[in-house]
């Protein structure tokens, strides 16, 4: 699952973005994608855990925060989110590219060059060496990726595992695993 998080305090540019990222969502309808929209770089924050999205798409200058200090305090953390930033100026490119992001856009954002981007960062996002978790359940072996595990629970002698669903919330998974002494 490829999770995508847009974040613009201006809600047309917010909405425009959203619109368009949901149209190369549904040009990629073979993968499971998806996509949480943010008016403030504050709510991001708090709503994000570690590896929770693969890719940010930011404006760069927001009230609260712009989202060079966004992307470099959640960097401190050591996540690696990957990241695409959205201006209207162009004078914060070499800051952008400080944190390694993937693009940077200038608004209005044209469909063509955000989907050239996305498939670029879709790419490399597919190419990254995946971590899976093999467990015995009741249907047999299961190949589980680690990064779709919300948490673990310990029932008696068997362990549930708890995993995210594609539209974000959390699914107990039909998975357990019987604990050996």
């Amino acid at each position: 699952m490829f999770r995508i998080a847009i974040c613009d305090d201006s809600e047309r540019d917010l909405r425009l973005n959203l619109d368009m990222v949901n149209k190369w969502k549904d040009d990629n309808s073979d993968s499971e994608i998806v996509v949480d929209a943010f008016h403030s770089p504050n709510d991001l924050l708090e709503s994000h855990t570690e590896d929770m999205y693969h890719l940010w798409i930011l404006d760069i200058v927001m009230p609260e925060r712009d989202g060079i200090s966004l992307a470099r305090e959640i960097r401190k953390k050591g996540d690696e989110t990957m990241v695409i930033y959205t201006s209207s100026t162009t004078e914060y490119a070499m800051d952008a590219f400080g944190i390694h992001a993937l693009g940077y856009l200038p608004k209005p954002v044209e469909y063509a060059e955000l989907k050239k981007t996305l498939d670029m960062t879709k790419t490399l996002y597919d190419a990254r060496p995946q971590k899976y978790m093999h467990i015995m359940s009741e249907e047999g072996p299961q190949k589980v990726p680690i990064m779709d595990i919300t948490y673990v629970e310990n029932i008696g002698r068997n362990v549930r595992y708890i995993t995210f669903e594609a539209d974000g919330r959390s699914k107990q998974a039909d998975v357990t695993e019987l604990l050996r002494r």
